[in-house]
């Protein structure tokens, strides 16, 4: 509650990305036919890729989370279905990278150095650095000084964040489209996983439909 009135944009931009996150898992886990779920898959990745162009890396994050996530990630039949289509599985190969938390998520830090707004960059990053140089260092020095290159640092963080805000999409909104976004159901991670069982259980008696 602290932090949802301290940060109301942070809360939100999170609450978003976790509601993508959980649209893309529920629409693959609730697909039955197991064409039609591969199909799915496919389209979401497209999605990412178009993200991607618009500079848009917040959402290449949430839509790669829900692909990832272990509801989708254990769809063994689907995924081999989408491997087959070449480029799908180049693009979803690239997102994987992309999204890579290795190396401090180098390659998306050099990605997004190399976006020209506007831009939306994942947040989660911002986040986990303010963390580290929060928990990294004191705010005084040993002889009782600010320190200031500990602010220094957390200026810099949200000084690039600022840059990106000064650069808005010139995008027209689409209101169906919002509206069916506002109004996908979101399930949890465990009912999510249940559904997951249910197109692709683990037995070999497998009850998905061709």
């Amino acid at each position: 509650v602290r932090g949802a009135t301290r940060a109301p944009n942070v809360v939100a931009l999170t609450d978003q990305f976790n509601d993508i996150s959980g649209w893309v898992v529920y629409n693959v886990v609730t697909q039955m036919d197991l064409k039609k779920r591969a199909a799915l898959i496919r389209k979401f990745i497209a999605m990412a890729e178009e993200l991607r162009k618009l500079n848009n890396l917040n959402g290449v994050f949430a839509i790669v989370a829900g692909l990832s996530g272990a509801p989708v990630h254990r769809l063994k039949r689907t995924w081999e279905l989408v491997q087959k289509d070449k480029r799908a599985n180049e693009a979803w190969e690239q997102q994987l990278e992309l999204t890579n938390p290795q190396s401090a998520f180098g390659k998306y830090r050099t990605a997004k150095a190399g976006c020209r707004p506007p831009a939306l960059p994942y947040l989660g990053v911002y986040l986990q650095d303010l963390t580290f140089i929060e928990e990294g260092n004191n705010d005084k020095l040993e002889n009782g000084y600010i320190n200031f290159v500990k602010f220094r640092m957390v200026a810099d963080v949200l000084g690039e964040v600022r840059q990106f805000q000064q650069h808005p999409y010139n995008l027209s909104p689409v209101p169906a489209i919002q509206e069916y976004l506002l109004s996908t159901r979101i399930l949890d991670e465990e009912k999510l996983f249940a559904l997951s069982l249910t197109v692709e259980p683990r037995t070999s008696n497998a009850r998905t439909l061709k």
